[in-house]
């Protein structure tokens, strides 16, 4: 570690700290700003509903604030709906209203809807990152952002100071690389009405009459923001307090860095000389008058003049001259056992919080220490059996790979092996703890790698797949269109022998981005279903009219047994019904023989509707019953070989099931057949027609 990590490491969070505490000191700073907040808060949501609401919600809300200066909505509109016209009607006539623009995790800009964005008077990116315990805010460059380029755009608080300051005829506020924020207060002090209360006509107009409105969520658990004042506050804070700190120009003035070091350091050295060869006592009253000093010169700027004089560094370093003078002479003995101590109980908390298992034994093995992780791989799960005992008598590994580690061990190598204990699998690492320039004991650490084996699986089924199921068409489109191009059909006939199997392999690799797309959609926190009644039987119908002709063409049958006659009622995403079931009735064609029977069975077990896909395939054998839900797994059998496919199928229809509260389950007997069943809790209201 570099002395500057280190030195950053100790009184960052210090100086954080007493940042905060000063901000709570002196309490709520009164605004200059005129700046009020629509809240769609916990009331609004309750009478209107979850976000997203509909756009004509906001519609309503932007006419009835028709007199407001300038108009911030904190809320995306990212996705397109019918509504966008009518929203952006209201946006031009309020002819001032700045929108979100917000990234995904991944830096991907999520940009308004083009007919919002082209009317606002402009867009704001709420992505901007929070750094030093949410104490400051790094802004933008202001750039223009020109059609095609990649650059950055401004903050949303930005461009709301900005368009506020044209509108009122006031000097554009500079915005500089990193603001240092200074809070104007708690977030429940920001001047606010409630969403549903402007929507419902209670607030009158004139209370926005020349007022900066920012629209924003402060109901409960959305916004996870931390302020001075708040442990959870409404992301719209941030956007007020860059607000206030540009248009009032109040933000913190920090002094310079090189100053304030330079200032510790002279303050030490001063400190280190007056301190020399006076008694302890008065050179203790010294340090800590001196450090007093400096804590209340920092308080002082702050609470006048909004100048962030650091407090960590210089105090502490006046704190530290006085104390290396305190313990000069007979106290230099006391001071190395001390750091012994508090070194061996750091070591020690660092031991007990490790996910990982650490057990040290000395040379000839005798265990003398573990900490709790290690717990479960003893016998019994008992927390300290074996101190005192050999390492070896706990069987994690064989007389042979002990006689292996023990002798890397003796030439001062460290000795790694990868161990199955019950179901899971862990990284064995025996280390040589030194002393004297000798071997004078082991550490033995145990880390789970279970799930980094699994990933790893993944990733190789994944390339695998893609290697053959992606390259092998894309050489086929390939080679048919150069032999295309060097030797054109001379029939009707040579021309379709040569575009089928370009059309064939196109349509896999479709298939493949069809896939991947949709397993990635349902995996998203994004992906909603649009559940609603419907009729099992009614559903079911035209799928299997749609793969009839499929299935003649192979002589086989699908047959609708035991459907009762009343409708069977579920809650479901129509799309993705006819998505589980088309993939369910698809696999059993595929990995059938010719001239079999599927059989589409329902039956009522109340409270559950279960709906089973039976067919007279191949089967299923028992070892990859389990693997087949798992992604890019596919079942190689002499009868499955050649047949295309992803491994996503399966995946994809039981992620929609569990989606849905159900669950699908399969039974299977090799060379005769399987039978999917899928279960849905079953509902007393009339689908939609």
């Amino acid at each position: 570690m570099t002395t500057g990590a280190l030195v950053a490491g100790l009184w960052t969070p210090l100086e954080n700290w007493s940042l905060q505490k000063r901000f709570q000191w002196r309490g709520f700073r009164p605004s200059a700003v005129p700046l009020v907040l629509v809240a769609i808060d916990d009331r609004s949501i309750a009478r209107l509903g979850r976000l997203p609401w509909d756009r004509r919600r906001f519609a309503q809300l932007l006419d009835r604030l028709e007199g407001a200066a300038v108009v911030g909505i904190d809320v995306l509109f990212s996705e397109p709906t019918a509504q966008d016209a009518l929203l952006a009607r209201a946006i031009a006539r309020q002819g001032r209203v700045v929108l979100a623009a917000a990234r995904t995790p991944t830096s991907v800009r999520l940009e308004p809807v083009p007919p919002l964005a082209e009317v606002s008077a402009g867009i704001g990116d709420i992505g901007a990152g929070i750094f030093g315990e949410n104490l400051q805010l790094r802004t933008a460059l202001v750039v223009p952002k020109s059609p095609g380029s990649d650059l950055e755009v401004e903050t949303f608080g930005t461009v709301i100071a900005r368009l506020y300051a044209s509108l009122a005829g006031l000097s554009q506020p500079s915005v500089p690389d990193r603001i240092w924020l200074n809070w104007p207060g708690p977030a429940r002090s920001l001047p606010s009405v409630s969403a549903i209360d402007v929507l419902e006509g209670k607030v009158a107009p004139a209370r926005f009459a020349d007022q900066i409105v920012l629209v924003g969520v402060t109901a409960t658990a959305v916004d996870a923001l931390i302020t001075p004042f708040d442990t959870q506050a409404s992301g719209i804070a941030l956007h007020w307090t860059v607000v206030d700190n540009l248009l009032g120009n109040s933000a913190l003035a920090p002094w310079p860095g090189w100053l304030t070091g330079l200032v510790a350091v002279m303050s030490a050295l001063g400190l280190g000389f007056l301190l020399t060869g006076r008694p302890g006592w008065l050179q203790l009253t010294i340090t800590l008058a001196w450090a007093a000093g400096w804590v209340g010169l920092a308080v002082v700027l702050f609470w006048r003049s909004s100048i962030w004089l650091p407090l960590a560094a210089p105090a502490g370093a006046l704190i530290l001259a006085g104390g290396f003078s305190l313990i000069e002479g007979e106290q230099r003995t006391a001071r190395r056992l001390e750091i012994q101590r508090e070194r061996r109980k750091a070591q020690q908390a660092v031991t007990d919080s490790l996910a990982t298992a650490l057990v040290a034994a000395t040379g000839d093995g005798r265990i003398y220490f573990q900490n709790p992780a290690s717990a479960p791989f003893f016998p019994e799960n008992r927390s300290t059996p074996f101190l005192g005992e050999q390492l070896q008598a706990l069987g994690w590994l064989s007389a042979e790979q002990w006689a292996e580690a023990q002798a890397a061990l003796g030439s001062g190598q460290p000795s790694q092996r990868q161990v199955n204990l019950g179901e899971r699998d862990y990284r064995l690492r025996l280390v040589p703890l030194s002393q004297d320039e000798q071997v004078g004991g082991i550490l033995c650490a145990i880390e789970d790698i279970t799930a980094q084996l699994e990933l790893e699986r993944l990733r190789q089924q994944m390339l695998g797949m893609l290697s053959h199921d992606i390259r092998s068409p894309l050489t086929n489109i390939r080679g048919f269109a150069e032999l295309l191009k060097i030797s054109p059909p001379s029939s009707d006939i040579e021309l379709e022998e040569m575009v089928d199997p370009i059309l064939s392999s196109a349509e896999r690799v479709q298939g493949l981005v069809s896939d991947f797309l949709a397993l990635a959609r349902i995996e998203s926190p994004a992906f909603d279903l649009k559940v609603q009644p419907l009729s099992v039987q009614a559903r079911l119908r035209p799928l299997m009219a749609e793969l009839r002709p499929q299935a003649e063409a192979r002589h086989s049958r699908l047959v609708a047994e035991d459907w009762p006659k009343e409708p069977l009622i579920i809650a479901a995403d129509p799309l993705r019904f006819d998505q589980i079931f088309m993939n369910l009735l698809t696999n059993a064609l595929k990995y059938g023989p010719d001239s079999q029977t599927i059989r589409v069975r329902l039956s009522l077990d109340s409270p559950w509707v279960a709906i089973a896909v039976i067919d007279e395939g191949f089967g299923i054998p028992d070892a990859a019953l389990e693997r087949i839900w798992e992604p890019f797994y596919r079942v190689k059998t002499a009868q499955t070989e050649g047949i295309p496919g992803t491994g996503l199928g399966l995946a994809i229809t039981r992620k929609l099931v569990e989606l849905h509260t159900g669950s699908i389950a399969v039974t299977s007997n090799p060379g005769q057949g399987s039978c999917f069943s899928v279960r849905f809790r079953q509902q007393n209201l009339a689908p939609d027609p």
